[in-house]
C-alpha cells in the first residue's frame, strides 16, 4: 500500500512472481490508486471460481492464503449473502462484510490475508492464531509492502538482502528468530493472530486477541473424556480432509500422525496415500531411524493407505542443504527440514495437499520438558521458590482475564503455542511444503481441538513419566499395533554422525568462511569442525546451516544455479 501515489505495477508484478512456487497455478494482480494486490494460487477448493484478488459485489478485494474448513457451515449461517463462488476465499469476503474484523474469529482454519475495504478506506492484514501461514510486512518511505515470503521483497528490489544485528543474536541461540522480527534486516512478521490495521500507507494499529481459557466444571472423567476426543479428533480430521483435489498424509509412525490416520479411517473416508522416511547411516552405522518407520508400514496396511516408505541417505544431507537454506528467507536451522523438504518432493508429484502431525505435542502435552517442568516445579514448591515463565505479553496465547490464571503446565504449552510452534516447526512445515506447491493441513492444530486439549485436567494430560495420555490412551484403544505407550526412538536425522565423517573437509570449508568471519570473528571454525565433538553437533550444525544460507541469499541472492550444487561445491565457491 503506498503512500498517496499508485502502486507500481511492475514492482507487485516481480513480487508475485516471486511466489510462483507457492502459487504454481494461476497468479493475477489487482490494483487500485495506492493500494496493490497479488495473488500466485495453488488451486484446491473451487478449482475453476476461485481465482484471486476476489473482489465482493461491494467492492471489498482480498489477496489469502489457506483454508476455511468451516466455510460451508458459515455460507450457510449467512442466507442473505449473495455467493458468486464455492470457494472458501469469498467466505472471508462475506463474514467481514456482515461482522467486521470481529467475524473473523468464526473463521476455522488456516490463514493469512490482506484485504482492503473501499469504505473506510483502509488494510487489514491478518493471520490465524497458530500462525500456520506465514505473512511479513516491510515500511517503506513510499507505504507498506506485504507478501508472504520475504523473497518477494528482495526480488522487487525493496529490501537489501542484509542480516540484521539484533534478530542474528536471537537466531545464533537458537536456530531461528522468535517475536516480530525476522532475520533479514527490515523485515517485520505479522504475528500470529495478529490483525494489522494499515490506513494512508501506513501502519495504523496491530491487534492481538488474547485466548478465553476453557473452564470445565466438574472436571470430566477419563471415560467421558475419550469420548470427547474422539467426537472432537474425528471432526477436525473430517473439516481438514475437505479438498477438491487428492490428499494424503505424512505418517512418521509416531501417535499423532498414526491417530490421525486412525481417525480417517473411523470416518469411512476412501483409503489415503501415506509418506514415511527412514535413514541410511552408512556401513558403520548400519540403518538409522527404522523403529517408526516400520510401525508406519504396518498401520499403512492395517487401514489399507497407498503407503510409500523413502530412505534419506547421507548424500540426500548434502543434497538437499542448498535446497532447503535457498527457500528459507527466514531460516531455521532445524535438521528435520531436510527430510521434510525430501517427503514433499515426492508426495507433491501425486497431491496437492497433505496431513501432518504436527501441534499434537502443544496441545496434549507430549515434550518431555512438560515432565521435567512439572517436577521442577514441584520441587520448587517444596522449597517455597516456585516460578515460571509467562506467556509473551506479544501473543495471542495470553490467556484473557476473569478467572483464574492457568496451570503451570498449560502455562508452559501456551508458552511454545506461542513461539517455538510458529517460529520454528510451523516455518519449517510451510517453507518445506509450499517450495513444491504442496498444501500442509494439521488437524491437531483447530480451535476445537484446543479448546478440549487445554480444557482437560493436568492429570489426563501428564502422568508420571507419561506425556500426551489421553491421546495416547486412545490409539492404544483403536490400534494397539500403534504401540502408543511404546519408548519413542529412531526418528533422528543422524546429522552428527554425517558431519563428523565430512569432518576435515568441513573444517577446511569453514574455516575461513565468509558468513562466520563477518558475524562470528572470535569463532574458530575450522579447529570446532575438525574436532567434532559430539557435544557441539548442534552448534555445529547450525553453523553450517547458516553459512550456506549467508552465501545464497547475502552473497548472492538470487542466483537459481546455486541450489543445483551440493554443499560442498557452495561452500567452495
Amino acid at each position: 500500500m503506498a503512500e498517496g501515489r499508485a502502486v507500481d505495477r511492475r514492482v507487485l508484478q516481480r513480487m508475485t512472481e516471486a511466489l510462483h512456487s507457492r502459487g504454481p497455478d494461476a497468479a493475477d494482480l489487482w490494483t487500485q490508486g495506492p493500494v496493490g494486490l497479488g495473488h500466485a494460487r495453488l488451486s484446491i477448493v473451487d478449482l475453476a471460481g476461485g481465482a484471486q484478488p476476489m473482489s465482493s459485489a461491494a467492492g471489498t478485494v482480498i489477496s489469502y492464503n489457506g483454508e476455511i474448513y468451516n466455510a460451508p457451515e458459515l455460507r450457510a449461517a449467512l442466507p442473505g449473502y449473495r455467493f458468486r463462488t464455492l470457494c472458501d476465499t469469498e467466505v472471508i469476503l462475506a463474514v467481514y462484510e456482515t461482522f467486521g474484523p470481529e467475524g473473523f474469529e468464526r473463521l476455522r482454519g488456516m490463514f493469512a490475508f490482506a484485504l482492503h475495504d473501499p469504505v473506510r478506506d483502509l488494510l487489514v492484514l491478518h493471520r490465524d492464531r497458530f500462525g500456520i501461514k506465514p505473512l511479513y510486512l516491510l515500511d517503506l518511505p513510499q507505504g507498506v509492502a506485504f507478501a508472504s515470503s520475504p523473497k518477494a521483497f528482495v526480488q522487487a528490489g525493496l529490501a537489501v538482502a542484509r542480516v540484521a544485528d539484533g534478530p542474528l543474536q536471537d537466531w545464533l541461540a537458537r536456530g531461528y528468530c522468535l517475536g516480530e522480527d525476522a532475520l533479514l534486516a527490515g523485515v517485520r512478521r505479522v504475528l500470529p493472530g495478529e490483525l494489522v490495521t494499515i490506513a494512508g500507507g501506513r501502519r495504523a494499529e496491530s491487534r492481538l486477541p488474547a485466548l478465553a481459557l476453557p473452564r470445565r466444571s466438574p472436571p470430566p472423567s477419563r471415560a467421558s473424556a475419550l469420548v470427547q476426543l474422539d467426537e472432537v479428533l474425528l471432526d477436525s480430521v473430517r473439516l481438514h480432509c475437505r479438498a477438491d483435489v487428492p490428499y494424503g498424509l505424512f505418517l512418521s509412525g509416531g501417535v499423532d500422525s498414526s491417530a490421525i490416520l486412525v481417525a480417517h479411517a473411523k470416518l469411512g473416508l476412501p483409503p489415503i496415500q501415506s509418506f514415511t522416511i527412514g535413514f541410511d547411516v552408512g556401513p558403520r552405522g548400519g540403518k538409522g531411524g527404522d523403529a517408526e518407520p516400520e510401525r508406519a508400514r504396518r498401520l499403512a496396511q492395517r487401514f489399507g493407505s497407498e503407503h510409500q516408505a523413502l530412505t534419506f541417505t547421507e548424500a540426500d544431507c548434502w543434497t538437499y542443504l542448498p535446497r532447503v537454506a535457498a527457500y528459507m528467507e527466514d531460516p531455521v536451522a532445524d535438521y528435520a527440514a531436510l527430510p521434510t523438504w525430501k517427503l514433499a518432493e515426492t508426495a507433491a508429484q501425486s497431491l496437492k495437499v497433505v496431513l501432518c502431525g504436527e501441534g499434537g505435542d502443544e496441545v496434549f502435552a507430549g515434550y518431555g520438558r512438560y515432565r521435567q517442568s512439572w517436577l521442577r516445579s514441584w520441587l520448587r514448591r517444596l522449597r517455597g521458590r516456585e516460578s515460571f515463565a509467562p506467556v509473551p505479553e506479544r501473543s495471542a496465547f495470553r490467556p484473557a482475564g476473569g478467572g483464574p490464571g492457568p496451570s503451570r503446565l498449560v502455562a508452559r504449552q501456551l508458552r511454545d503455542l506461542a513461539e517455538t510452534l510458529p517460529a520454528k516447526l510451523l516455518l519449517r512445515l510451510d517453507n518445506c511444503l509450499m517450495a513444491h506447491g504442496l498444501e500442509g493441513r494439521t488437524p491437531f492444530l483447530d480451535r476445537e481441538v484446543l479448546q478440549f486439549g487445554l480444557g482437560l485436567p493436568d492429570r489426563l494430560r501428564l502422568s508420571g513419566g507419561t506425556g500426551k495420555l489421553l491421546l495416547k490412551t486412545w490409539l492404544q484403544r483403536e490400534a494397539p499395533e500403534a504401540g502408543a505407550f511404546d519408548r519413542k526412538r529412531g526418528f533422528t536425522v543422524p546429522v552428527a554422525h554425517w558431519m563428523e565423517r565430512s569432518a576435515r573437509r568441513l573444517a577446511g570449508l569453514l574455516a575461513d568462511n565468509r558468513a562466520l568471519r563477518l558475524h562470528l570473528p572470535e569463532l574458530d571454525a575450522g579447529r570446532l569442525f575438525r574436532e567434532a565433538r559430539r557435544e557441539t553437533a548442534g552448534l555445529r550444525w547450525q553453523l553450517l546451516f547458516f553459512a550456506v544460507w549467508h552465501a545464497l541469499h547475502i552473497e548472492m541472492p538470487g542466483c537459481r544455479d546455486a541450489v543445483n550444487v551440493d554443499t560442498f561445491a557452495l561452500l567452495g565457491g
